[in-house]
């Protein structure tokens, strides 16, 4: 089951309310092996997913009164919430939920939500684009604007934004790794190897990710 949350694509990457959340569902178990297989390796990866909390009594929210206390299931996140009879709509900024924490490490909460989130939650936009709006058939791919005008697709449409989505996911990796080294995240206990051991993480440098 893919750790990376709609929630969290919608929370980390600059998806507007109606961009289609099942093109994103598509992507985030792809962008989470590549970043198996790129950056974390499989042990650090199975030490987030043993750490992960799993909230048993969490259904999925309705448009109903929940008491203070009761916990529900949001686009896969989990709130409790603070008040009696509570029917809006759970959000990080409605005051009458609270958002649950994912891990029952804070060292993992830290870098879940500073660093890998915030990461996949782009490369899951970043592989989503061409699929979004777009529409193929025999003559072709359209692509579809916000009043459903028909335009021809051409690959330079996509490309800046990709360019700057991959700039930012770099830039989130330096981050990670500086944390790692040299933040708070140098006194936390990892498991040996992987992500964590300094054996996977890459830095971007033109085109191409290396490994230190």
């Amino acid at each position: 089951m893919p750790l990376l949350t709609i929630f969290e694509v919608y929370k980390y990457a600059p998806v507007g309310k109606d961009y289609p959340s099942f093109r994103l569902s598509q992507q985030i178990p792809i962008a989470e092996q590549k970043f198996v297989r790129d950056y974390a390796g499989q042990d650090f990866w199975d030490y987030l997913t043993a750490n992960l909390i799993v909230y048993e009594d969490a259904p999925e929210w309705v448009c109903e009164g929940h008491d203070e206390g009761e916990m529900v299931t949001y686009m896969g996140a989990v709130y409790e919430s603070l008040e009696d009879d509570n029917a809006s709509t759970p959000s990080e900024n409605n005051g009458s939920w609270q958002l649950l924490p994912r891990f029952d490490v804070a060292c993992i909460e830290t870098v879940w939500d500073g660093y890998i989130a915030p990461y996949l939650a782009l490369m899951v936009y970043k592989r989503s684009l061409p699929y979004a709006g777009t529409l193929s058939h025999a003559g072709g791919v359209t692509v579809y604007d916000n009043v459903n005008k028909e335009q021809s697709a051409k690959g330079k449409d996509l490309s800046g934004v990709a360019e700057s989505l991959e700039n930012d996911a770099a830039a989130i990796i330096g981050n990670m790794v500086y944390w790692m080294d040299e933040g708070g995240g140098k006194n936390c206990v990892w498991p040996s190897g992987g992500l964590c051991g300094g054996l996977y993480f890459a830095l971007k440098t033109t085109s191409r990710f290396y490994f230190r």
